[in-house]
């Protein structure tokens, strides 16, 4: 297996039928066939039984699949870009949400904008027009200083681009290069140049996607066919993060060492290594018996059993996760029937799924906007579980016989199988026939964010990384969005996308609440769930923050 070493850097198919009555008792018991122990051999991390003060040890379900951030988006590269990469602006943090305060554990707070690789910020021209004041002395793992040149290089790169980051521009009102552009005022002063002022201005800000690069460092790999060093990018991290990378072993293990001139204070945890252990069962086993600290990505079920062992507790964030299926409109005609998406929402069973699944956690979709996001409306949600509804429905749109597609999910997600089982169990009562299509996580994000998007229906377990309403709808909704992933064209629906991007507070909840209804309404999704988010970590882990990008950083963590 390869191994990239950054020590010299200075710096399910089909399950039987069975009938609707039984179908919560059927998959709980297929619940714990999946999650059936494994063997440990090859997963003793660092060779370490117990963790040292200076070293956690995380099992995560796959390791980042490369660092450029424009392409790399699985989970794995989002879990870590939580502790490598620092944005312009960061979100203040408060104790977490129902959780005991003698854990000190907190969770990044929507209402207050903190200082990140920016130290003060101040808007001009309107509100078109975001100045940056960079922090002086923040040193890259290649040992280079961040300065305003580094700002123009990283955001000029995602005009040229057009990867991943390219929606927040887009949605922020500088995504275009013909009615936008990025400017160095002086070394250390950089500004953001928009078509029109935005609350997203300043907000997507403080996304982890708003990182900056060693353009000093980038620039000595760049060649004529690849100007922006996409290749060298995606294999070798340059950032200014609070960790940087010491080893990786992609599919095996990534080490971070602590960022001793990190602004905020060189991390007390040394060293961070996350282990790829794809089984669920292996990471619960793993944590039980002391050998890591913290085990990512574990299903509700394991989760409600392994609380009750000695030593290890399950914290639970509010979160802003959403489980729905997405019903691609191009890759299956009959989706871009209403009748059939209405259809399949009537037929989900929600609250049973909350009850059995996520073990009551969390609560029944009833927005694209997660609750604890401003502008948040659930008015629109009006599919409480009703198969006769369903069934009418479906024959009103010439189904009567029934309709069969395909859902593919990916494994690095755990529950999405085990919801697949239930639902695709739901959804035979009305006569569908929903074959669960299983792939690897680089092909299944690939597919989903890709510009192809070659599946009929996705499970998906999604996310709005900026705590703001347009972020959660523009991006995935409107019909030129490279993640419209439902590959929905609604011209009534982006008419009022567009409008929110220039919309001033003030107008902000009543056009959300209109775009909120007509994206439930539409059943452009089938909402299912919104599960928050619940980690499983030893006792010895204190002091850790929740992010908006659903991951951990590790910067004031403690082992006690």
């Amino acid at each position: 297996m390869r191994s990239i070493s950054m020590k010299n850097n200075p710096a399910v198919t089909n399950t039987k039928k069975q009938s609707r009555r039984k179908f919560l008792l059927n998959t709980t018991a297929t619940v714990a066939a999946l999650c059936a122990p494994s063997l440990l051999k090859g997963y003793s991390i660092a060779q370490a039984k117990t963790s040292s003060s200076g070293v956690l040890r995380v099992a995560t379900p796959a390791t980042p699949t490369g660092f450029d951030r424009e392409f790399n988006v699985t989970t794995g590269d989002l879990e870590q870009s939580s502790n490598l990469a620092t944005p312009m602006l960061t979100w203040d943090t408060a104790p977490a949400f129902g959780i005991d305060s003698n854990w000190k554990v907190y969770e990044q707070d929507a209402k207050k904008i903190a200082p990140g690789l920016a130290e003060s910020w101040s808007l001009d021209n309107d509100g078109k027009k975001l100045i940056l004041k960079l922090r002086q002395g923040l040193i890259s793992n290649h040992g280079n200083e961040l300065t305003a040149d580094d700002a123009v290089w990283t955001y000029n790169r995602v005009h040229a681009l057009k990867g991943a980051s390219s929606f927040l521009f887009f949605e922020s009102n500088y995504g275009d290069p013909k009615t936008s552009s990025f400017e160095k005022i002086d070394r250390y002063t950089f500004a953001v140049n928009a078509s029109n002022p935005s609350v997203m201005l300043t907000r997507s800000q403080a996304s982890v996607w708003q990182s900056l690069i060693d353009s000093t460092e980038a620039k000595k790999h760049v060649t004529t066919s690849d100007p922006w060093a996409v290749n060298w990018l995606k294999a070798n991290p340059c950032t200014y993060g609070s960790y940087f990378v010491e080893d990786f072993k992609p599919g095996e293990q990534i080490v971070y060492r602590a960022n001793k001139n990190f602004f905020g204070g060189p991390p007390s945890i040394e060293k961070v290594i996350y282990r790829q252990v794809p089984s669920s069962a292996t990471r619960v086993t793993l944590l039980k018996q002391g050998e890591v600290d913290v085990a990512t990505f574990l299903t509700p079920d394991e989760l409600g059993k392994i609380q009750t062992a000695p030593n290890v507790r399950v914290l639970y964030f509010r979160g802003n996760y959403l489980s729905y299926i997405v019903p691609n409109q191009k890759g299956f005609e009959p989706f871009t029937d209403i009748r059939v998406r209405q259809a399949l929402a009537y037929a989900t069973p929600q609250k049973e799924i909350g009850a059995q699944i996520y073990n009551g956690k969390g609560n029944v979709m009833r927005s694209p906007v997660p609750e604890t996001y401003p502008h948040y409306d659930g008015s629109g949600f009006s599919f409480d579980y009703n198969p006769a509804k369903a069934k009418e429905l479906l024959a009103q749109a010439g189904h009567s016989k029934g309709l069969k597609f395909s859902a593919m999910y990916t494994d690095a997600i755990p529950e999405l199988e085990i919801l697949g089982i239930a639902l695709q169990t739901a959804y035979r009562a009305i006569g569908v026939n929903m074959e669960l299509d299983r792939r690897p996580p680089a092909a299944y994000f690939d597919a989903l964010y890709g510009p192809n998007k070659q599946y009929q229906a996705a499970l998906s377990r999604e996310l709005a990384v900026v705590p703001d309403a347009v972020h959660a709808t523009y991006q995935f909704f409107y019909s030129d969005s490279v993640i419209n992933t439902a590959q929905v064209k609604d011209a009534e629906l982006d008419e009022m996308l567009l409008a929110s991007l220039v919309a001033p507070e003030n107008k902000a909840p009543e056009i959300f609440s209109k775009i909120q209804r007509r994206i439930m309404e539409q059943a452009i999704w089938i909402p299912v769930w919104a599960p928050g988010n619940q980690v499983a970590i030893r006792d010895n882990v204190q002091d850790f923050t929740w992010q908006y990008n659903n991951g951990f950083t590790w910067a004031k963590a403690r082992l006690t």
